[in-house]
């Protein structure tokens, strides 16, 4: 279905649960407070606005949290939407540390189509200072496994201020040689107050010698790639501010309370109610949807985890 600026709208990323056993500021926010169980969308009533959005021909699905495997048998989930008529890819964004080699064998056995984990150092003890938990080896191993399994995988790292050279060289020594993209996503103003972060593209283009742009499509999004010299796979660049994509932009966001967000930021009263024709309400959020973002005037105080990253 297209919006009223003729967006093809083909993708829902959906966020199961608001919980995350990590404790990064950058996603948090200051006023994080846990939603209460009976606030949540059920599995049942995820499944049925699923079917009702593969009916407006959104037909590729992205579960996001949180941590989406933070909440109990997420994987039961995954493997009901996957097995829907008209679902034609199924991916989840994982921090990687509630994983294992049994959760992942179940994740290659229903057939996900990708994994994106989220990764912003490889280097131990700032690994551990971000996040709040040790988990850097146990979440690389994890990586590794799914990689090794013939999952897609992919790297996902926030431009957040606390990063250096070491960060960024432990990031490009774990991918080097491997079909594993890295992507850097620019740091978005969250919190009231928040300032633009002091990352860009540019900042990273400064460690490769030689690189050319990529003319690839690695997924549903607005990545941009390079190629650059010693690399086997790509490196990505999805630029909120700086290279703008809202004319590009193909998707809604279900959260975990239930409302349709046509856009990130979007503070609009789409909640489903699923006493009425739920089709019909997803097709007033897609026609609603917004030309574009305003978050780098205007922030407020936000929590990725509540809005679904």
């Amino acid at each position: 279905m297209k919006d009223s600026f003729g967006r093809n709208i083909d993708y829902m990323r959906i966020s199961i649960t608001d919980r995350c056993n990590y404790s990064c500021t950058y996603c948090k926010g200051k006023s994080y407070m846990p939603l209460k169980r009976s606030e949540i969308l059920s599995f049942e009533e995820i499944a049925e606005v699923v079917k009702n959005a593969v009916c407006l021909g959104i037909d590729k699905f992205k579960i996001t949290g949180g941590e989406p495997f933070a909440r109990k048998n997420a994987i039961n989930l995954m493997e009901n939407i996957k097995n829907m008529a008209g679902v034609k890819q199924l991916t989840v964004t994982t921090n990687g540390s509630l994983l294992n080699k049994e959760i992942i064998d179940r994740l290659f056995d229903i057939g996900i189509d990708g994994i994106n984990f989220s990764a912003d150092t490889f280097v131990k003890e700032k690994y551990s200072r971000i996040t709040g938990k040790d988990d850097i080896e146990k979440v690389s191993s994890n990586i590794l496994y799914a990689y090794k399994k013939g999952i897609k995988i992919k790297i996902n790292t926030v431009l957040i201020d606390e990063l250096d050279k070491n960060d960024f060289e432990s990031l490009f020594n774990f991918v080097h040689d491997k079909d594993i993209p890295l992507r850097f996503i620019e740091l978005m103003p969250m919190n009231a107050g928040q300032k633009k972060g002091k990352y860009s593209k540019k900042n990273i283009l400064e460690f490769f010698s030689e690189y050319e742009n990529a003319d690839v499509k690695l997924g549903n999004g607005p990545c941009k790639y390079i190629k650059a010299k010693g690399f086997k796979s790509c490196i990505g660049f999805i630029e909120p501010i700086h290279g703008k994509f809202c004319s590009e932009c193909n998707r809604i966001r279900l959260t975990s309370t239930g409302v349709i967000k046509g856009c990130l930021f979007y503070e609009g009263k789409n909640k489903i109610d699923f006493s009425k024709d739920i089709k019909s309400q997803l097709e007033n959020a897609i026609i609603n949807k917004p030309k574009k973002h305003f978050f780098e005037e205007k922030n407020a105080e936000k929590s990725m985890m509540q809005i679904g990253g």
